[in-house]
């Protein structure tokens, strides 16, 4: 895939996250971020700088789309795109917990940052909404993304 049919996927990904697809597969108001899945196998693909850039204008274009910090979603998506970006596929394949572990720690580091920051707008406790939401929805996303990789790395080798 070139990276136009990646660009289109990734806006095609945020549309349906800020959407509609975030709800419809929310478990308790929990939903995977499939925008950083989709973000992770883009800067696998082509590394930190267009994985930030990527990261940056996915984000800015979920802010604009919903309510809260406007910019907030822009850099925390950045920060998990120059994540992502750091590593190859190649080094996720030599062992089966890796890619899962990136997604793990990327994520949490994205949705700690996350409310974070929200938490000084917003009069929420961090450790509430790091145990209500930030870990069940890192265990989702893990979960949804290792079935995504699963898929996409059978499909290329076969």
């Amino acid at each position: 895939m070139t990276r136009i049919h990646w660009s289109i996927l990734l806006l095609v990904t945020v549309l349906l996250q800020r959407t509609f697809l975030g709800h419809l597969v929310a478990i308790n108001d929990v939903a995977p971020d499939m925008l950083l899945v989709a973000l992770a196998f883009y800067a696998l693909r082509f590394g930190r700088i267009d994985g930030v850039i990527a990261g940056f204008l996915c984000g800015l274009l979920f802010d604009s789309l919903g309510t809260g910090i406007f910019g907030l979603s822009a850099l925390t998506k950045s920060i998990a795109g120059f994540a992502f970006g750091s590593f190859t596929l190649k080094i996720l394949q030599k062992h089966i917990w890796n890619f899962p572990l990136l997604i793990a720690v990327t994520v949490l580091l994205h949705d700690v940052i996350y409310q974070y920051v929200a938490r000084f707008v917003e009069d929420v406790d961090l450790l509430t909404m790091i145990f209500r939401h930030t870990l069940p929805a890192t265990v989702y996303t893990v979960l949804v993304g290792e079935l995504v990789y699963l898929v996409v790395i059978r499909r290329t080798k076969g």
